[in-house]
């Protein structure tokens, strides 16, 4: 079993508040990483897909991480995506990291130029482990980069002690409870990154859930977290999050719905990043 510092519950994909210019609203992320914490949100995910970790470029994928890294209370878990199509890539991004101070990466299979074999994916995600002490965490994330990391995979990469955490958003259930069986016996943390089904997610012993639109309102899915194996509770506040899911996520890109929800909120101008369209309060 490898050991994780790495908490169980709520873990907001932090959306990237970006100016009218396309610069990183610096005050609006500190705003933004406010109300999670004080939402109840267990840790923080900067530079994911929803924090637009593959879009940025170098100098503002480290102004974002750097902000939450100082914004963030002493020991508070910040999760920090590298979303990078290559081995060379990813280790030069880690290289930042280190020198920012962060504990977590969160690394996805090589994309565009696809790896597709187990061999080569061993490959990839072992170099990243051989080049850092910072805790490795793995993204399944097929719908973006085209490469399923199967479970086999997953957990001979946990017996190695490579890793002990996954995020899976390929929306594939079996496939997610696959990760989760005997998680007891092989010390695998797994989140759930699409809408958090939190009475299944109790039965399988999940960690927790990584869902897009805990950034509008993290207190509603750190309460369906919390309650989760209440019988009494949990089915009205899965209603409500069902719907909160449907408003925001469904039909849309996945973030746009949550940057406006935000900029709603004072958080933000809800601002997309080019070339994607404006949806702010003053498009």
């Amino acid at each position: 079993m490898n050991p994780t510092r790495l908490p169980d519950g709520i873990i907001p994909p932090v959306l990237t508040p970006l100016t009218e210019n396309q610069q990183v609203d610096i005050p609006a992320l500190k705003a933004l990483i406010t109300k999670l914490i004080d939402g109840g949100a267990s840790a923080l995910f900067m530079g994911g897909t929803a924090g637009l970790g593959s879009i940025l470029t170098a100098a503002d994928y480290e102004v974002v991480i750097a902000t939450a890294l100082e914004a963030a209370p002493k020991d508070y878990p910040v999760l920090c995506g590298v979303l990078e199509p290559s081995t060379a890539r990813a280790i030069e991004r880690i290289k930042l990291l280190e020198t920012l101070g962060a504990e977590f990466f969160v690394t996805v299979t090589p994309y565009y130029v696809k790896a597709t074999e187990d061999a080569a994916l061993l490959r990839h995600f072992g170099a990243q482990r051989d080049a850092t002490n910072i805790e490795m965490v793995l993204y399944n994330m097929p719908g973006c980069t085209g490469v399923n990391i199967s479970p086999e995979l997953v957990l001979d990469m946990t017996a190695r002690g490579w890793t002990s955490s996954c995020k899976d958003s390929s929306g594939d259930k079996a496939y997610f409870e696959a990760l989760c069986r005997n998680n007891t016996e092989t010390g695998l943390k797994v989140y759930q990154g699409m809408c958090p089904d939190f009475a299944w997610l109790n039965g399988l012993g999940a960690s927790g859930a990584v869902p897009v639109p805990a950034n509008a309102q993290p207190e509603l899915f750190v309460s369906g977290w919390d309650n989760r194996g209440d019988a009494g509770m949990i089915g009205g506040i899965q209603t409500e999050v069902n719907q909160v899911w449907d408003e925001l996520v469904v039909g849309t890109d996945y973030t746009s719905g949550s940057i406006r929800a935000l900029a709603e909120q004072g958080i933000g101008a809800g601002t997309l990043a080019l070339p994607f369209g404006w949806v702010g309060l003053n498009p």
